[in-house]
């Protein structure tokens, strides 16, 4: 059992143009075969769309219910969060998850009557959890003084750990690999690829990848693997993972010890890389601002 991996579902829904469409047979195939690996926690989104109806189509060939696994809802901090939740819900074929979070931050004008919201649905028993995702630490603990929130997802990696030491909160780290940067693989070729925070880093992240590559071949292992034990080392909680093909789930169970010169080599290089970082730690624009709001 992979009590502490979360598969998350962007790549199975609609990641905005980073991800290719996949097709609806290949992405039930991976939340099938992750649920036969030991996952039993899923994290979506209403921005993800279908991602919600594939996962408890999935769940429902294999003869699961929903409510037998733990799930991550996001929804933006907008005007009609609460019907977001709903058609959730709907889609998922459940009156209840484990945990709601509010996906993005925003002004207060929208994000204190969304957490207010929420606080709700914590009480009717519509979520166990309320929680935020990609919360700045500054505002992360002014909301923490009037709302009592029990989760934070936000990136955790070699090159996105900006304000770590800082959190307080139970956390769910996404992007262990840097969207596959730390393992080689091709950020998106459209203008977002300029958006990767290490584009004004070219030599400390060429040295990071280095090092990443030389532990591997000391271990004889992927880069990947060293990658993602060396982000689950940076902090205690859940790890969401995405993925595209089925045999990318066999990093399950790979992780690697480190010694104590490795990890002070990867940390001391990424590091380095935190005055790089944005808000957000991953990109340097708002999502409010793209069309991206629902």
């Amino acid at each position: 059992m992979n009590d502490d991996i979360v598969l998350g579902l962007w790549s199975q829904g609609d990641s905005k143009g980073f991800h290719s469409h996949m097709d609806a047979r290949k992405a039930k195939g991976i939340i099938k075969t992750a649920y036969k690996r030991g996952i039993r926690a899923f994290d979506t989104a209403f921005s993800y769309k279908e991602s919600n109806s594939l996962l408890y189509s999935a769940l429902k060939e294999i003869g699961v219910r929903t409510e037998d696994v733990g799930i991550t809802l996001k929804i933006m901090p907008v005007p009609s969060f609460l019907k977001k939740v709903e058609s959730s819900l709907r889609a998922l074929g459940t009156e209840r998850v484990e945990s709601i979070l509010i996906h993005w931050p925003a002004g207060d004008d929208v994000l204190f009557p969304t957490l207010s919201i929420l606080e709700k649905l914590v009480s009717e028993g519509v979520c166990t959890k309320a929680g935020v995702s990609n919360f700045p630490l500054p505002l992360l603990r002014r909301v923490s003084q009037d709302f009592e929130l029990s989760v934070h997802q936000r990136p955790v990696s070699a090159i996105w750990r900006k304000d770590l030491d800082g959190e307080f909160l139970p956390l769910q780290g996404y992007g262990p690999l840097g969207f596959g940067t730390l393992c080689r693989m091709d950020r998106p070729e459209d203008a977002r690829g300029g958006l990767y925070m290490y584009k004004d880093a070219e030599n400390d992240f060429s040295n990071l990848l280095s090092a990443i590559q030389d532990i591997s071949c000391r271990h004889s292992a992927g880069m990947a693997d060293i990658a993602f034990s060396h982000s689950r080392s940076l902090f205690k909680g859940e790890t969401v993972i995405g993925v595209r093909e089925e045999s990318q789930l066999d990093i399950l169970g790979k992780d690697i010890l480190l010694d104590t010169e490795e990890k002070e080599l990867l940390d001391r290089l990424s590091e380095k890389l935190i005055r790089f970082q944005t808000f957000d730690n991953i990109f340097s624009h708002d999502w409010r601002q793209d069309g991206h709001a629902g």
